[in-house]
């Protein structure tokens, strides 16, 4: 059986991030958290979640 490990980027500020941490906990303990608020990003990393999703880089960005 494959496990499966997810990656959160979190901003602990932010009611929608702390929600999808809340659900993420609820259903696995298997993920990772990324303050990238205090460690910022990685745009290597972002290039492959778009390509293995095979979604535009404007759907993982929120705009409001």
């Amino acid at each position: 059986m494959t496990q499966i490990i997810f990656d959160i980027y979190n901003n602990p500020h932010c009611s929608k991030s702390r929600k999808a941490l809340e659900i993420l906990n609820s259903k696995t303990k298997d993920y990772k958290i990324i303050k990238y608020l205090e460690k910022g990003t990685d745009a290597v990393r972002h290039k492959t979640i778009v390509s293995l999703n095979k979604i535009s880089k404007d759907e993982i960005i929120r705009t409001n």
